[in-house]
């Protein structure tokens, strides 16, 4: 499958609450190098995964990704100059801090904390940690301008 075609995929197919399941499972069925395109072109797209972030996370670690060796050519100059250690911020619900998804911005966090496409959190709050770029992160994005890390 050329890359167009993983970008592609979900988007038409499946609806957004959906696309976290439909990527994992294609992650679970794939080798290394599918399974990476499956998560890069189709991550920002999913909403409602934190049923499963455990396994998700379990994926990326097994495969050991990096996301100095994911990052998209179209945010390699934003990654590159970022430093090896990072403060990230997660805006959720309340006791969700270990979800995967953190963004670089406080602001982008607080935005997520009052609630996310027609979601309003009942417990809005917002997490704070340091990570190691180099160890730490396993994808990140700055294409919507959410300077996400995905850890």
């Amino acid at each position: 499958m050329q890359d167009k075609d993983f970008e592609k995929y979900f988007i038409s197919e499946v609806s957004s609450n959906e696309r976290a399941l439909e990527m994992f499972e294609k992650m679970c069925s794939s080798d290394a190098t599918e399974a990476s395109k499956w998560f890069v072109y189709n991550w920002s797209n999913c909403d409602n995964f934190y049923h499963i972030v455990d396994d998700v996370r379990d994926i990326l670690e097994g495969f050991n990704f990096r996301a100095e060796d994911l990052v998209l050519d179209k945010d390699r100059w934003w990654w590159n100059s970022l430093p090896e250690e990072l403060l990230v911020y997660r805006g959720c619900e309340e006791g969700r801090e270990n979800g995967l998804s953190w963004t670089l911005d406080k602001t982008v966090a607080e935005v997520f904390a009052q609630g996310h496409r027609a979601r309003s959190l009942a417990k809005p709050r917002i997490y704070e940690k340091t990570i190691r770029k180099s160890q730490d992160v396993f994808f990140a994005t700055n294409l919507r301008e959410e300077q996400e890390v995905v850890c």
